[in-house]
Formats: structure tokens, C-alpha cells, sequence
């Protein structure tokens, strides 16, 4: 950890379209009815370890489910691209603290963009609309499998999108926390120092837009998905790690989002000497606010 001496000033391109609500709550309106099924791979005394299925228009989503007898809480676990949710054993960790946890396995192609971006489509790439989708999917089953209790999401990289997509949709969640959020600052990226996770982004405008005519369209529904465009709200406790030599997740970009925060109770961390990683440091750091926030 380190203080902001040798960082960026706060800056980031994307910009808030005018109907970024409205945008949203047609995403979640029209999501279809999922049906849930749960079966049990092994219990312990302290949780039954489950798997979790969500079947429905939006297609099939699978997930871990630790159901303690008497959760207080539930936490939804966001991995990061081209990682799967982490294991039970990892998972088991909330379940001190109270917390029944809800671990989805999203899309995990290599590319964040997950094929050719459309400007002309709803928030300009659809795939990654569809993996938005998805985590709304898992909150609303949050709440149905424990309906009445808090929810904390938590998420590392696109995992990082997921949650603070769904804390901004939703005010039953009451803690966000994320580490080096993306996708963020699109046009940032646009420009290939982010190399293969940006790909499809890159490629489509050397292939089909060369001299840039749509550019300013492309990145217009782009900012529908931006994390800039998707911060906690007054009332969630927000916590969010960075590091500083992230090439996927901007520095400059994550300081103006923790910056424009609405959130009352919220704190950051910066981590000097590291990349687009894992960093146990922000592991053991979140947990605390969890605990913190979460009594």
C-alpha cells in the first residue's frame, strides 16, 4: 500500500449520457423470469455447499452457493476475465462473518470486448451487455434465495463492472466493494496499450472504421457499460483498490471514479508496485470493510 504521492491526477474521458437511467431500467425490466434449481455437493456444520442454476430467457447461468443455517447477509463474488469464481474453500471465508455467498461463473473469454463492438447496438457491445445481464441475474437471485437480507457484491477486474453495475441498479446492496474495475475510460483503451483484452475494440476500427467517422458513436453506447458511469450510490459503503501500473484499469481513471462517488462511507487503496493481479493486501482489506459495514 502507499499514499498518492507518484500518481496521476484524476481524469477520465467517458461521459454520462443523458439517459443512462432510463438505459438501465429497460435492461433490468426486460430481463426474463429465471427458474432456480439447487443441488448440494457436500455440507459441513457450518454451510451446505451447493451449485446453483439459473435457467431462463437470458440462457443458463451457473453458480457456487454456500447457504449457512442462519445467514445474516449475502455476498455476491464477481471473478475477473479469464478466470472462473473461486473455490469453496476461498468462498468459506464470508461465513464467519455471517455472510450465505453467491459465486457466478460469468464469461471468460480473453477479450474483454467478446467480439465486434456495434455501435448501433445497445451499449455497443452486446456481449458484454449479456455478461451485465448476467450479474443482475445472480443479484435478483440473490435476493430471491434470501430475500429481506443486505447484500454485499464484490468483484476484481470486469468482475469489478459487475458489482458496481449492480450496486448502482439495486439499494438492497449495502456494501461494494472492487479492485481495479473495468472495462473504464473506453477511449483510453481504444488507444492498444491494453493489448488482447481490448482487441475486438482495436481491430474493429482498423478493419471497419479506419478514419474514425463512428468513433464518436461507438464510444456514446460504450459509455452505457463504462464503470465511470456506474458508481455506488449515497447509501453504499464503497470500497475500491487500485493499482497504480493497472494498463487495463487507468490509474488517472480509477482516482476521478472513487472521486465521483456518491457514496458516504467510502475508502480507497492504492497499491503502488502492482499490475492488473491479484493483491492480498486488498484481500485482507476487504474483508475488514465487509466486516466493518456489514454489522
Amino acid at each position: 500500500m502507499t499514499n498518492r504521492t507518484n500518481w496521476p491526477e484524476p481524469s477520465c474521458a467517458a461521459q454520462r449520457p443523458a439517459d443512462l437511467d432510463a438505459f438501465w431500467h429497460s435492461c433490468r425490466a426486460g430481463l426474463a423470469p429465471d427458474e432456480l434449481s439447487e443441488s448440494e455437493e457436500f455440507s459441513t456444520p457450518q454451510a451446505s455447499f451447493r451449485r446453483l442454476m439459473l435457467k431462463g430467457g437470458e440462457g443458463t447461468l451457473n453458480a457456487r452457493l454456500l447457504r449457512p443455517a442462519a445467514p445474516t447477509s449475502v455476498l455476491i463474488d464477481f471473478h475477473d476475465i479469464g478466470r472462473s469464481a473461486r473455490g469453496y474453500y476461498y468462498l468459506s471465508r464470508y461465513l464467519p462473518a455471517g455472510c450465505a455467498v453467491l459465486a457466478p461463473e460469468l464469461p471468460t473469454d480473453t477479450a474483454l470486448c467478446c467480439g465486434a463492438p456495434d455501435p448501433d447496438a445497445p451499449g455497443g457491445i452486446p456481449a458484454l451487455l449479456h455478461t451485465y445481464k448476467a450479474a443482475l441475474r445472480t443479484l435478483r437471485a440473490a435476493r430471491q434465495l434470501f430475500p429481506g437480507l443486505p447484500v454485499a457484491v464484490n468483484g476484481e477486474g470486469l468482475g469489478g463492472a459487475m458489482a458496481l453495475a449492480c450496486a448502482a441498479q439495486s439499494d438492497a446492496v449495502t456494501v461494494c466493494t472492487v479492485l481495479n474495475p473495468l472495462p473504464l475510460d473506453f477511449r483510453h483503451a481504444a488507444t492498444g496499450t491494453a493489448a488482447d483484452y481490448y482487441r475486438p475494440l482495436i481491430q474493429w476500427f482498423r478493419a471497419q472504421d479506419p478514419t474514425r467517422s463512428r468513433q464518436k458513436a461507438l464510444f456514446h453506447a460504450l459509455d452505457y457499460l463504462d464503470c465511470m458511469n456506474l458508481t455506488p450510490p449515497e447509501g453504499c459503503a464503497f470500497l475500491l483498490g487500485s493499482s497504480r501500473m493497472d494498463p487495463l484499469s487507468p490509474a488517472a481513471a480509477q482516482l476521478a471514479l472513487f472521486r465521483q462517488a456518491a457514496s458516504v462511507n467510502k475508502r480507497q487503496v492504492l497499491f503502488d508496485k502492482y499490475a492488473h493481479e491479484r493483491v492480498n493486501w486488498y484481500e485482507d482489506a476487504q474483508l475488514e470493510f465487509l466486516l466493518q459495514h456489514l454489522a
